[in-house]
């Protein structure tokens, strides 16, 4: 089947719902999956399932394991502590775990970044304020040496 641009689609390596935003010369499909774009070949997607419109229906989140997120215990993704990092380690690590929680459907994600000079928290929040997948961010208003991100 040959999906084009606005079809809705079913990613199988990731287990999840998408969209199609774009299809390139070389026959691979941009899909938008939540707040993630992935580049797709045509033999991982099918058509999504239609869309049952039902008025009490409760979907469970869908736990999901892929190459991205190799992770057994989704509640470790919600906390990330960089005590001891330097700042390109620490914003290497928010990056890669911030693909995790989107991955993970989370709704949010606690970056513990310490007090300390305050380089940390200057670099993650430069790069939190550029993240197009981030909506909000903020310090912990008990703890300065913790910032909540927001999806």
């Amino acid at each position: 089947m040959a999906f084009k641009t606005g079809d809705r689609v079913f990613v199988a390596s990731l287990r999840r719902d998408g969209k199609v935003t774009s299809v390139t010369k070389d026959g691979k499909f941009q899909v938008l999956v939540g707040a993630l774009s992935v580049s797709c070949s045509e033999s991982d997607l099918t058509e999504a399932p239609k869309e049952k419109k039902s008025k009490s229906t409760i979907k469970a989140p869908a736990r999901v394991h892929s190459a991205l997120s190799p992770v057994k215990d989704v509640k470790a993704l919600e906390r990330v502590d960089l005590h001891g990092f330097t700042v390109v380690q620490a914003l290497a690590e928010v990056e890669k775990r911030i693909d995790r929680a989107i991955i993970a459907d989370l709704d949010r994600l606690e970056i513990v970044h310490g007090i300390g000079t305050g380089r940390l928290l200057d670099s993650i929040h430069k790069y939190l304020a550029k993240c197009s997948v981030v909506a909000s961010f903020k310090v912990d208003a008990v703890n300065p040496g913790v910032t909540w991100v927001y999806f």
